[in-house]
């Protein structure tokens, strides 16, 4: 016996067997869940019914299954972004303890002319800036 239920997305009512519910559309489910609550803000006060869908056939392909796959390419974007602004942390550290005052003086020196700043103190306080964003992403 099938039951009628309605789309999460457009209201339609469609056909689902009961207890039909594959591994992968629970997740789906879930991971959209997951996506209005962390990017768009929306708190979400749904249970995940393991007994019937959540979107129709349309909306699972044309609208929720791409949002949901951007939404996890993001999040590993925003992975790897954050391990590599810890590593460019790490290096902008590391060198500035490798150099003694008087070369990092004059290297900072030499680089805020290269970048046309009249004051060392400038691009040392933007460097210091970065290094301090980078290390708390």
């Amino acid at each position: 016996m099938n039951a009628n239920i309605c789309c999460l997305v457009c209201l339609k009512a469609f056909d689902c067997a009961p207890n039909k519910l594959e591994d992968g559309e629970e997740k789906l489910l879930s991971r959209f869940l997951k996506f209005v609550e962390n990017h768009l803000k929306i708190p979400t006060f749904l249970k995940i019914n393991s007994k019937s869908n959540a979107f129709c056939e349309k909306c699972e392909l044309v609208v929720i299954s791409p949002i949901c796959d951007i939404y996890l390419q993001l999040l590993s974007v925003q992975l790897k972004l954050s391990w590599e602004l810890g590593q460019l942390s790490k290096l902008m550290i590391n060198s500035q303890s490798s150099l003694s005052d008087n070369l990092m003086g004059i290297n900072m020196k030499a680089l805020g002319t290269q970048f046309g700043f009249d004051n060392p103190a400038d691009l040392e306080q933007f460097r210091s800036s970065l290094m301090a964003k980078c290390k708390s992403w």
